[in-house]
């Protein structure tokens, strides 16, 4: 072998041991830059927030607990509220004093999608039809509503009408389910009723990450 070849050879394996040392280095730089990048994530979305800071993130479409979907011709509105939410809700002040935990409550608001009319006027042809969907939304749509959590289906305890009287094609259900127990990372409210499918409409619940309250 030559000396110019033995010298290229030489030159040319180290060049590549020293991108191959290089490219090492670069891949532990950037696996340390993820490592921390998510630890700082990850500690910021799990500290505590105050309790404005809290119920803006309760209500974020972005963090799962408040869900909004079309389907059938309408639009579902689907707000869970953790004990600290409904505490804050209701007293505004010491925060640390959580509601009772036996039951879990949600509020779901119902419009139909591309109409002026509400809830119970879209789509009635007289007076009679009108009083019939007044009554079933205001009573008997209480059966059809129910949760799926932890492999159970959970019956709807405590229901609500909030009637909008024509201000808005809104109409709010205030409902409240028993609390499973064990801890769940999600949960699925279930509509069973002809008035908006053959099929149940489900609407999907995450419960994961849900940021502590600072007292």
């Amino acid at each position: 072998m030559s000396d110019v070849y033995r010298h290229i050879l030489a030159h040319t394996t180290q060049r590549f041991s020293l991108g191959s040392i290089y490219i090492g280095r670069l891949i532990k730089s950037f696996a340390v830059l993820l490592c921390f990048s998510s630890t700082v994530f990850f500690t910021a979305c799990n500290s505590p927030l105050s309790g404005d800071a809290y119920v803006k993130w309760v209500r974020d479409y972005d963090n799962g607990l408040h869900v909004k979907k079309q389907e059938a011709g309408y639009e579902f509105d689907l707000q869970y509220q953790p004990p600290q939410y409904i505490t804050l809700q209701r007293a505004g002040i010491a925060p640390g004093l959580e509601s009772g935990s036996a039951l879990q409550h949600y509020v779901l608001s119902i419009s139909p999608s591309g109409s002026a009319a509400d809830l119970v006027s879209h789509g009635v042809a007289s007076h009679t039809e009108h009083q019939q969907k007044l009554y079933y939304f205001s009573y008997e749509f209480q059966q059809d509503i129910s949760l799926e959590e932890n492999g159970r289906k959970l019956p709807c305890a405590l229901f609500h009408y909030q009637r909008s009287n024509g201000i808005t094609n809104i109409s709010t259900f205030v409902l409240a389910f028993e609390t499973s127990d064990m801890e769940s990372k999600e949960a699925t409210l279930v509509i069973s009723s002809g008035h908006f499918s053959a099929l149940p409409v489900r609407i999907r619940i995450s419960k994961d990450n849900i940021p502590s309250l600072a007292i």
